[in-house]
Formats: structure tokens, sequence, C-alpha cells
């Protein structure tokens, strides 16, 4: 026999084999592998259904932020400053925490606001009070105190509940006095816990729902930035602050003298006298 003619037999033998096999065996493997397929399936399924809920949860949170802001303005006459900040503040929905005015004589005049504004007006009353006059300064700060204020908010959830156990205690009329004076002491202390965090909590939502803006206004009386001002506005400014000067000098001077005048009288006097006395007796014991 020729060597191809023996492998197209042997060809032949191993289909006739592989026809005569059980086609079951087959779909036995296929239905035995079924069970961990599909335990397969379902454990991803679950995967990504946790890994869905957690970012669906990580976006409802809702996030706690607190807006602050330093405002430092220069105007050029102040006299009508401080009407124009609070028509500002209520305009926005806001009120005046801290107002303070400044003013003495030879000095610019200036004043400082405290002002609380809903935190959703707080862009808008920013920019207004901005162009109230040359700006000099402008700070904003935005803190994040959501972990602060979820945390709180589960303390004190927790602590109503351990309060509502300890009534519930202290409801049965079979407990000892002494279990229940343990008990309302333990009460006591959970009651001050629950106090500390409401307070806290009271803290947060006011700084999170209103923002705080601190404003001052300074007077310019004759200022001009150093890279605007020529030689006549340097010359005239230096006149007028060394005239305020001296007009406050003069009127210290004046004012210690009236402040003085009354000790001079009445302990000058005696020694004016005593001064006179002797220089007289002086004057005759030379002659």
């Amino acid at each position: 026999m020729k060597p191809y003619s023996a492998i197209a037999c042997a060809v032949g033998v191993l289909f006739v084999l592989a026809a005569c096999q059980d086609p079951t065996q087959y779909a036995a493997m296929e239905s035995a592998d079924a069970p961990a397929l599909e335990r397969g399936r379902d454990i991803g399924a679950s995967m990504a259904a946790l890994r869905d809920g957690a970012i669906a949860a990580a976006e409802a949170v809702e996030r706690k932020i607190v807006y602050t802001a330093t405002v430092s303005l220069r105007v050029e006459r102040f006299d009508g400053a401080p009407d124009t900040v609070r028509e500002m503040v209520a305009e926005h929905g806001g009120y005046i925490a801290d107002e303070q005015l400044h003013s003495r004589p030879g000095r610019p005049r200036s004043g400082d606001w405290t002002v609380r504004v809903p935190v959703e007006q707080y862009e808008a009353f920013l920019e207004a009070v901005s162009g109230m006059g040359e700006l000099d300064s402008l700070r904003q700060q935005a803190e994040e105190v959501t972990e602060e204020y979820y945390d709180l908010q589960a303390r004190l959830d927790n602590k109503r509940r351990e309060e509502d156990r300890l009534l519930e205690l202290l409801a049965h009329e079979t407990a000892s006095l002494e279990d229940v004076l343990n008990v309302e002491r333990v009460l006591s202390s959970v009651r001050e816990e629950i106090e500390r965090h409401e307070g806290r909590l009271r803290v947060l939502r006011g700084q999170i729902t209103l923002s705080t803006v601190t404003i001052t206004v300074i007077e310019m009386r004759g200022y001009a930035p150093e890279e605007q001002a020529g030689f006549a506005a340097r010359l005239s400014r230096a006149w007028d602050e060394s005239l305020a000067g001296l007009f406050a000098a003069v009127q210290w001077v004046i004012i210690a003298v009236a402040a003085a005048l009354p000790w001079l009288i009445v302990f000058g006097a005696p020694v004016i006298a005593v001064a006179a006395l002797g220089r007289r007796a002086w004057r005759r014991a030379r002659r």
C-alpha cells in the first residue's frame, strides 16, 4: 500500500469514530458549565449595580460650602456710602450684622460692614459692591463642610435614638430607684450632646445658607494711585496731608493747653505769689 493511501485510510477511520461518538456528551458538558456561567453573569451584574448605586448616592449628596469675602474700596466722597451699602444689602435680601463708621478731624472718613446675604445672591452682591468705588482688594474663600455637616447629622440621629431607648427604660415601672437614677444620669449626658450637635448644625446651616461679606470703604480725600499720579497730583496731595497734619497738631496743642489751664490756675497762682513775695523781700534786703 502506498503511503498516501495509508494516510487517507487513517483519516477516514477518525471521521467514522467521531460520527459514532454520543452527541449528548457535549450537551452534558455544556449543561454542567451552565450554572457557573450563570453565577458569573449574576456576580458581574451585582457588582455593576453596586457601582451604579454608589455613583448615584455620591451624586445625590448635596455639597455644603461656606462662602466668605472681604472687599476694600475707596470712594471720592464718603457722605452717601453708608446709605448705598444699606440699599444694596436690602436689594439682595441680606442684613447688616455689624456696622462701624469712623470720622476724625483732618482724617479720611471710613466705614466697616459685616453683611450676610443669601448664597444665591453672593456673586451679584459682590459685583454690585465692587462697583461702588475704586477697588483696593477683593478676597474670596469657599470652605467645604460637607463631611462635617453629614457627620454631625448622623451623630445627632444616633443620639436621638439613644434618647428614645433611655426614655423607654424609664417608662418601665419595675425598674429600681438605682436603675432609674443611672438611666437619668446617662439621659442627661445624651441630651447635652444632642444640644451641642444641634447648636453646631444651626451654625453650619446659617453659614451655608447665608454668605458673609466684610466691606471696608475709605474716603479718598485726594488719593491717587502711584502709577497714575503726576507731579501736580503728588504736590497737591503732599500739601493737603501737610496742612491736615498742621491743623491736627494745632488742635492737639490747644486741647492740651485747655486741659492744663485749671492745674496752672490752682497750682501756678500760689507759686507766682510766693515768687513775687520773695522777689520783693530780696529787693528790700538789697536796699
